[in-house]
C-alpha cells in the first residue's frame, strides 16, 4: 500500500498509559490474587497526591515491581481498544491516522505525546490541565486470571469527552474506527459510512451507560463488524438474534451457532460487509459469497485476545479495496491469512510491537472448517 494525502482514518477513545504486571500465583488462588490486586490499586491514593514522579515510566516501573508478589512489569505505552485499531492501520496501511480523545498534563501525558507521535499517528486531544493523563495497570498471575486497573490522577469527570464531527472532518475522511460507543462517535460513524467511507465497528461490553442496541442500531452502518469472545458480548448478540446459546463455555471457536450469528451480522450490517469473530485461540473470517476462514495461531502466543489488532489489520488491508466481493477465493484466503497473522506479529515482543506495511505471513494459519478443539 502507498501513502495517500486524501486518506484519512479517524478514532476517538480513551488514551492511557498502560502497565503489564505478572504476579506470582502459581496455583490460581483467586483470593491471593484479589490482594495482589488490591496492592497495585493501593497505589491510587499515592498517584492523586504525589503524582507518578519526574522519572516516569521507568520510576513507576520499579515501584510496581517493588510490590509484594510482583514477578515482573512491563509497559506498552499508550495501549487501549482503539489506539491499538489506529496504530495497527497507521503501520499496516502505512497512512494518515488521526486520534482524539483526553490528554492530560504532567509525565504521563507527555509520555503518552512522545510513543504517539513515534508510531506516527496525528494526536489531536483535548487537554485538560487539572491533572495527568490516566494510567492502566494489567495484572495477570501465572494461571489465567487478570483484572485491569485504572488510576486517574483526578476526578473521573475531567475526562468526559465528546467527539465533535463537523463537515471539514467528514470531507477528510475515508475511514472511521469506532471501538467503544458513544452518540458523537456513532454519528461520525454514520457520516463517514453515508460517504462511502470504511466503517469499522466493534461491538464491545454494554455497560450501565451502552446498551447492546446501541451497537446494533450501528450494524447497517458498518462495512465491517468485529467481535471478542471475552466479556460475553456473542451471547448477548446470539440472544439478540434468537439464536440457541450453548453451555456455559461457548463460545470457543466457530460452531455452528457461531456461524449462524455471522449469518446474522452480515445481514445486518452495510454493503459488502465483513465479519471477524476472535475468540481464545482463533480467530474466523465471513464476507458475503466467499467461503467462511478459521484460524489458529501456533502455541507459543498466549491466548489474550487479539480483537483490537484483528480490527485494525481488517481495516489497514481493506482501505484499497473498494468491494470485498471482488476478490476471488485465493485472493480472500491470502487477505485473511495476513489479517490473522499481522494482528499477532509482534505481540511476543514487551512491548509489543506493530507490523509495517512490507508484513508478509508465512506458511498457513488456516484449520479446515471440520477441524474441532480438544
Amino acid at each position: 500500500m502507498q501513502p495517500n494525502a486524501e486518506r484519512v482514518v479517524f478514532g476517538d477513545g480513551f488514551i492511557p498509559f498502560h502497565f503489564s504486571i505478572i504476579v506470582d500465583n502459581p496455583d490460581g488462588d483467586s483470593q491471593r490474587f484479589k490482594e495482589l490486586v488490591e496492592n497495585v490499586r493501593a497505589l491510587k491514593t499515592e498517584v492523586r497526591k504525589e503524582g507518578v514522579g519526574d522519572d516516569f515510566p521507568s520510576g513507576f516501573r520499579q515501584k510496581l515491581r517493588d510490590l509484594p508478589g510482583v514477578l515482573e512489569v512491563f509497559f506498552e505505552g499508550p495501549y487501549s481498544s482503539i489506539v491499538i485499531p489506529l496504530c495497527m492501520v497507521r503501520s499496516l496501511g502505512n497512512c494518515p491516522v488521526r486520534l482524539s480523545g483526553v490528554l492530560g498534563t504532567g509525565p504521563i501525558a507527555d509520555a503518552i505525546q512522545a510513543a504517539i507521535n513515534e508510531f506516527r499517528v496525528d494526536l489531536e486531544p483535548r487537554v485538560i490541565s487539572q491533572g495527568d493523563s490516566p494510567l492502566e495497570l494489567s495484572v495477570r498471575d501465572n494461571v489465567s486470571n487478570q483484572k485491569a486497573v485504572r488510576i486517574y490522577p483526578v476526578s473521573r469527570s475531567h475526562y468526559r469527552h465528546a467527539f465533535r464531527w463537523n463537515e471539514q472532518l467528514a470531507g477528510e475522511a475515508k475511514s472511521f474506527v469506532l471501538s467503544r460507543y458513544n452518540k458523537s462517535r456513532a454519528t461520525a460513524f454514520k457520516s463517514v459510512f453515508e460517504n462511502g467511507g470504511l466503517t469499522s465497528l466493534r461491538v464491545s461490553e454494554t455497560s450501565r451507560y451502552v446498551s447492546l442496541k446501541d451497537y446494533v442500531d450501528l450494524l447497517p452502518f458498518s462495512r465491517q463488524v468485529v467481535v471478542s469472545y471475552r466479556t460475553g458480548v456473542m451471547r448477548q448478540l446470539a440472544r439478540h438474534f434468537a439464536l440457541p446459546v450453548p453451555a456455559r463455555n461457548w463460545p470457543q471457536h466457530a460452531d455452528a451457532t457461531v456461524n449462524s450469528l455471522a449469518t446474522e451480522l452480515t445481514l445486518a450490517s452495510g454493503q459488502a460487509p465483513l465479519v471477524a469473530l476472535v475468540f481464545e485461540r482463533e480467530v474466523a473470517l465471513w464476507q458475503g459469497g466467499l467461503p467462511s476462514l478459521r484460524f489458529r495461531p501456533p502455541s507459543n502466543y498466549d491466548t489474550r485476545s487479539r480483537a483490537a489488532r484483528v480490527q485494525g489489520a481488517c481495516a489497514a488491508f481493506s482501505l484499497d479495496l473498494t468491494d470485498h466481493q471482488t476478490m476471488n477465493e485465493i485472493e480472500w484466503e491470502q487477505f485473511g491469512e495476513r489479517v490473522v497473522q499481522s494482528a499477532y506479529a509482534g505481540t511476543l515482543a514487551r512491548p509489543s510491537t506493530y507490523p509495517t506495511s512490507n508484513f508478509e505471513p508465512e506458511g498457513t494459519w488456516r484449520v479446515s472448517s471440520e477441524h474441532t478443539h480438544s
